[in-house]
């Protein structure tokens, strides 16, 4: 199974702040829920909104943090890495005169109704109807501290006009005093390679007067506990400046603040007990925007229910069950399996309603009304009143159940994970799967300590035993003498997503996850891994997680992979066929022809022209055609070109079809490159299928290895147009494939082809900053095609036979197949140009080999080291392109690379082919590709990351 990837997605601030809270190492788990694309969750919650929070810097680095709104579904998101928005900054937002094509922007989508809210990150740009964010980073965040509330609409007049100061008014520190909301907006600019550079918009929510005010140019803010993320805060621990937002929900008023912030990490307890931290504000400036928004908040009227405790059960040693039913004998609204309950408790000594959201453990359908089981926490302020003070009789208060944590429609099936009190939602699902569908297969997987940890575990096994498709598997981590495997636990140890993949219950079903953060990001990490889509797996953690009730049939599952299969196969045609498989044939056409090297190189140049025009003819043409149009001219246009260099013996129709091999050869190539980079969103699994494209050139390499050399062996060199027409008939039947592939993706939005409703649309490539990667890049080709061109004649100067020749080819060939796995977590983990200098390097180091190392066991050992880095360069430039470029501009960075390298082969073959003429032996051009390959590794390692200096770039 692939390695889990753990990217640390913190700064330098952040982690401090998460160090000195004591928050563990929050990076381990937390790549698993930051991600570099919007899940469709999220597409389709921030697309509902009326209104969507941004925080951005001015001109002079102060941050400012607003709220846009617009018609209804003015939010649009075309493809997961684009937000687009149909409206535009009002004339007095503090941000209207600040933002600027690619500048940093923190976005916030906040639901008050459902106490929903995702936040992401990312690049603004401009587009005709308003403006865009290219995304960089996406995360949900619990509820707490949401306030409800439902909007409406006024018809909007002219607003009044702005007020600005330095300090704030009476009236504007009484409407902060009333304020139960606020928002803030904090970022930094330093770090090329940082992936959460930028600004982050957030949001902070308390009792009314939870800011306190200091006097008019200082505030004083609570932070309570949160996700441990510590965005806010360590931002500010390396940049101090803060915005804050004040909104009147009565008359749709603004107030903006900015200014400076310190923290106090030891605040007093006396003046919020809940506080962890503070942070103190100094204020510098205030817009003041009185009736900004035609929108208009009023506070939910919806009264909390009275919930009397019918009886408490202890369940295990720290796990207590608490039944409600309505006081005075009220009826209870319904709820979902999965859903969570708001309580609200006064308890002794606390000021004001202490509120906590605990799951629903019973039966949707429980008599008695709703069962609450709570873990006892020792420095728990509300499970510590429950387990040790409420009683039967006495009344507390809630909301309606609510929460989308529940059990997807339709047959599809169901595998619910836990671990320790995570069990709570997922005994409801059981409930209610066992309940309601009998056909439905369910499993049960949760673990825990040992049988006194071990909570519901009777009512578990009763209801797995009444269908014959529910499943158990409990896993105890340090089960004691009198627990007995296979009566109360299945397996000893801790759950994996092996173990999870091992119940066979396919990639169609539903998993859901509930459990402490680093296991639910460990577990989900590992699913994906496994080959299960991420709209499949579901957690309790961080936001909503609305499921798809269909079902899928797993081969729709596996369709990208051989649709990747499919692309994959035109580089072993347009490269392993069309450009390596050269290499094995000429010494049989240089020795049948009489050629002298400059004459054999010629060839190959003359492909790397061709190479070198349909690359630029790519780049001139990506933007208007389709991907999948020009992968699928350039197989056919390859395959018939190798054809036809089987029909004659002419130098110069060899050269003209040679050429044409080239010109289509790189559209295939780029444009096969482009469509593998699309079929996943996440950085993940799109770092290893376009590996795994450009590994498809170690097909053609394998297949050519294993045929050629024997053939020459058996028939004799004058046979050469032989080999090239059975190249041509393999690769007319890996069409077959590869056509399919592409009209399966030409139905997919290319990133060339632009997505429509506002796409962003820049207006050039960043070159200057691009120079390091375009130059190591072209380096690169000018030295690895002298080894693919002459290697073989090399070893036939050693007088190697074709067995040897054979396997060398042939290690190079798996090689460069088994390369994507071990390079996939350096092409998923840098941004830079690390991946690029370090496949150089390591093509250099195999092309050096045979030149020190002449032996057999030499030879196959250069093979094989030249192999595993050959095609990762590519790879590392497409990934380079796909992850610093906006959307529109990928193909055309894919396709630039592509030119370069394409110069650089032209000039490798006849240059090597010179210096072996001049000295009467290829070794010395061999040598030279390894000066060449060392000085382009040199110059990529010089390479910085894109993310987060497109705003400078503008500027300059």
């Amino acid at each position: 199974m692939p390695q889990k990837v753990h990217t640390n997605p913190f700064h330098a601030g952040e982690l401090e702040a998460q160090a000195r809270a004591g928050a563990g190492d929050v990076a381990s788990w937390a790549a698993g829920f930051i991600r570099d694309y919007l899940p469709e969750q999220h597409r389709d919650f921030h697309t509902s909104l009326p209104f969507f929070v941004i925080a951005a810097g001015d001109a002079e680095g102060r941050p400012w943090v607003t709220i846009v709104e617009g018609r209804d579904g003015f939010i649009n998101s075309p493809n997961p890495c684009t937000l687009t928005l149909d409206t535009a900054l009002d004339a007095q937002d503090p941000l209207t005169a600040t933002l600027q094509e690619g500048s940093d922007i923190g976005g916030l989508g906040i639901d008050p109704a459902t106490r929903r809210r995702n936040r992401l990150n990312g690049f603004f740009h401009r587009t005709e109807t308003g403006f865009a964010i290219a995304i960089r980073q996406t995360f949900g965040n619990c509820p707490q501290y949401i306030h409800e509330r439902n909007w409406y609409r006024v018809i909007r007049t002219a607003p009044p006009v702005a007020e600005h100061g330095g300090e704030l008014s009476l009236a504007q520190r009484a409407r902060i005093t009333a304020a139960d909301t606020m928002f803030i907006g904090t970022g930094h600019r330093r770090g090329d390679d940082v992936p959460s550079r930028g600004y982050d918009a957030s949001h902070r929510g308390g009792a009314p007067g939870f800011v306190q005010i200091v006097d008019a140019t200082h505030l004083r803010i609570p932070d309570y506990a949160g996700n441990n993320f510590f965005n806010t805060i360590g931002n500010l621990v390396i940049e101090p400046r803060i915005g804050l937002l004040f909104v009147d929900f009565e008359t749709g008023g603004l107030l903006h603040v900015s200014g400076r912030a310190q923290i106090d990490w030891a605040p007093d307890d006396a003046l919020d007990p809940g506080a962890r931290r503070a942070i103190e504000v100094t204020v510098e400036a205030v817009v003041d925007r009185p009736s900004a928004l035609s929108l208009r908040w009023t506070v939910s009227d919806t009264k909390a229910d009275r919930l009397q405790l019918v009886r408490k059960v202890v369940e295990s040693r720290d796990i207590t069950s608490f039944h409600f039913s309505g006081a005075d004998r009220a009826e209870l609204a319904p709820f979902e399996a999965g859903q969570h309950l708001l309580i609200e408790l006064q308890i002794p000594g606390q000021t004001g309603t202490v509120k906590r959201s605990y799951s629903l453990s019973g039966a949707p359908v429980w008599a008695e009304g709703y069962r609450l089981s709570v873990k006892r926490q020792p420095q728990g302020l509300v499970s510590r009143f429950l387990h040790d003070q409420l009683e039967p009789g006495d009344v507390i208060e809630a909301r309606k159940p609510s929460g989308d944590f529940v059990v997807p429609a339709g047959e599809c099936p169901l595998v619910l994970v836990s671990a320790g009190i995570g069990l709570t939602p997922m005994v409801s699902m059981l409930h209610a799967a066992v309940g309601e569908q009998e056909d439905r297969p369910v499993w049960f997987v949760h673990g825990t300590r040992n049988g006194a940890s071990h909570a519901l575990a009777a009512e578990v096994d009763r209801l797995v035993t009444t269908r014959p498709t529910a499943h158990r598997h409990v896993v105890y981590s340090r089960p004691e003498a009198g627990d007995l495997p296979g009566r109360d636990y299945d397996a000893r140890g801790h759950i994996s997503a092996e173990s999870v993949l091992a119940l066979n219950a396919g990639a169609e079903a539903h998993y859901m996850l509930c459990g402490p953060t680093q296991f639910i990001s460990d577990i989900r990490i590992g699913l994906e891994a496994g080959g299960v889509p991420a709209d499949r797996i579901h957690f309790e953690s961080f936001g909503s997680h609305r499921v798809d009730s269909s079902c899928r049939k797993p081969e729709a599952l596996v369709r990208p992979w051989i649709i990747l299969l499919g692309l994959s196969l035109g580089v072993a045609v347009s490269n392993g066929f069309a450009r390596f498989a050269y290499g094995l044939i000429l010494p049989a056409m240089r020795e049948d022809l009489d050629w002298t090297y400059t004459e054999a190189g010629w060839l190959n140049t003359a492909n790397a022209l061709g190479y070198l025009a349909g690359a630029a003819l790519t780049l001139a043409i990506i933007r208007q055609r389709p991907a999948a149009w020009l992968f699928a001219v350039g197989i056919v246009g390859t395959s018939a070109s190798l054809v036809l260099s089987g029909l004659t013996q002419s130098f110069w129709l060899l050269t003209i079809w040679r050429v044409f091999a080239g010109v289509f050869g790189a559209p295939t190539f780029i444009a096969g490159g482009v469509l593998a980079a699309n079929l996943f969103p996440d950085t993940r699994r799109m770092a290893l299928a376009i590996a795994l494209y450009f590994g498809g050139g170690g097909i053609g390499i394998v297949l050519s290895g294993i045929t050629l050399p024997l053939f020459f062996e058996i028939s004799g060199s004058e046979n050469w147009p032989m080999s090239w027409l059975g190249l041509g008939a393999v690769s007319a039947l890996a069409c077959t494939l590869s056509l399919w592939s592409a009209r399966q993706m030409s139905a997919r939005a290319s990133m060339a082809s632009g997505s429509g409703s506002g796409a962003v649309e820049p207006s050039h490539l960043p070159i200057l900053r691009m120079l390091p990667a375009l130059t190591g890049y072209g380096l690169f080709a000018v030295g690895y095609i002298v080894t693919i061109t002459f290697l073989v004649a090399f070893m036939h100067d050693l007088a190697a036979d074709a067995v040897l020749v054979s396997t060398v080819w042939v290690a190079m060939g798996l090689a460069i197949v088994a390369s994507p796995f071990l390079w996939r977590v350096v092409l998923a983990r840098f941004s830079n140009g690390v991946p690029l200098a370090a496949a150089t390097f390591v093509t250099a180091i195999g092309t050096a080999l045979p030149i020190v190392w002449s032996a057999p066991a030499g030879l196959v050992m250069a093979g094989a080291v030249f192999g595993v880095a050959v095609f990762i360069a590519p790879a590392a430039v497409t990934t380079f392109s796909r992850g610093n470029l906006p959307a529109s501009l990928q193909a055309s960075g894919i396709a630039l690379f592509t030119v370069v390298f394409a110069a650089g082969q032209t000039i490798g073959p006849i240059a090597a082919g010179a210096i072996g003429d001049a000295f009467g032996s290829i070794a010395h051009g061999l040598g030279a590709a390894v000066a060449v390959l060392m000085a382009g590794a040199l110059t990529a390692s010089l390479q910085p990351s894109l993310i987060g200096s497109r705003t400078n770039e503008q500027v300059q």
